[in-house]
């Protein structure tokens, strides 16, 4: 019958749904850590350099 069929697809449908989810939390989260790391290393060498010119 057709109940089956679409009960079926509505629990694909929410597990296409979870895994994208969870992509997309995840694409965020390594793109946020990338952004935070580079953002703080810049920082830090700008610092670094600071100190080394008042150094010599």
């Amino acid at each position: 019958g057709r109940e089956p069929l679409f009960i079926w697809f509505s629990n694909k449908w929410d597990d296409i749904v979870d895994c994208l989810y969870v992509a997309i939390i995840h694409t965020i989260v390594e793109t946020t850590k990338k952004f935070v790391i580079m953002m703080l290393e810049n920082f830090f060498n700008r610092k670094l350099f600071i100190i080394l010119i008042i150094r010599l």
